[in-house]
C-alpha cells in the first residue's frame, strides 16, 4: 500500500462508497433564549456552515533527531526523541508561509510502520504557535504508542521498530464551503 492511499484511507477517502450516514449537531441554549424563541411565532431555524477539507501527502520522515521534510515553503524537522511510559515522544519544529488572504490549512501526521504492518493516527500532544505577517512557527510533539508483542508469556517492545518507521505529514486544505438551514424543534419549556 502506498503512502498516499493510507493517508487517504486514514482521511475516510480512499475506502468503498458507504451508505449516508445522519450527523448528529448538538448546541446548548439557556432557557431565556429558548424562551423568547417560543413566543415568537416565527419558525427558528440554525445556519450550519460546512467546509470540506482535502487532504494531500506533503512527505516522510525517518524517526530520526534532525530529520527534515522540505516541501514548497513548509519545513518540518524532529528536534528530539524522548521514551516516556510507553511512548516514544517526537518533538518536532515547523515553518510554514502562506499569503494572509488564503486559506489556513491543518497539518496531521501519521505512523507507518512496516516491521508490525501498523498505520497509526497521531494526535498532538503540547503545541506551541507563533503567526507573525506571512510566517508561522510551530513546535509541537507526537506520541508513538511503542509498538510490542508476546514472547514466551511476556510483553516485550518489537525489535528495531523504529528503523522501518515513518512519519507521514498529510495537509488538509479546505475546499468546497456550504452552509445548510435546519429548522429547530424546540423542547419544551422545562419544569421549574
Amino acid at each position: 500500500m502506498s503512502v498516499g492511499s493510507a493517508a487517504r484511507q486514514l482521511a475516510g477517502l480512499g475506502g468503498p462508497v458507504a451508505e449516508s450516514m445522519p450527523w448528529l449537531i448538538a448546541g446548548f441554549e439557556r432557557e431565556e433564549s429558548l424562551a423568547r424563541a417560543r413566543a415568537n411565532p416565527a419558525r427558528l431555524q440554525v445556519a450550519v456552515n460546512v467546509n470540506l477539507m482535502h487532504g494531500s501527502v506533503i512527505g516522510e520522515l525517518p524517526l530520526r533527531e534532525g530529520a527534515v521534510l522540505r516541501s514548497g515553503a513548509s519545513y518540518t524537522r524532529i528536534i528530539g526523541l524522548e521514551r516516556l511510559e510507553g511512548r516514544l515522544v517526537v518533538w518536532l519544529e515547523e515553518r510554514d508561509a502562506w499569503s494572509t488572504w488564503s486559506a489556513w490549512m491543518q497539518d496531521s501526521f501519521l505512523l507507518l510502520n512496516p516491521a508490525v504492518a501498523q498505520k497509526v493516527s497521531l494526535s498532538d500532544g503540547d503545541n506551541r504557535t507563533l503567526v507573525c505577517n506571512s510566517l508561522s512557527l510551530r513546535q509541537r510533539q507526537l506520541s508513538i504508542p511503542v509498538p510490542t508483542r508476546e514472547v514466551s508469556g511476556r510483553t516485550v517492545e518489537v525489535p528495531g521498530w523504529e528503523e522501518t518507521a515513518r512519519l507521514v505529514k498529510v495537509r488538509f486544505s479546505p475546499g468546497e464551503e456550504f452552509t445548510k438551514l435546519l429548522p429547530v424543534n424546540l423542547p419544551a419549556p422545562t419544569a421549574p
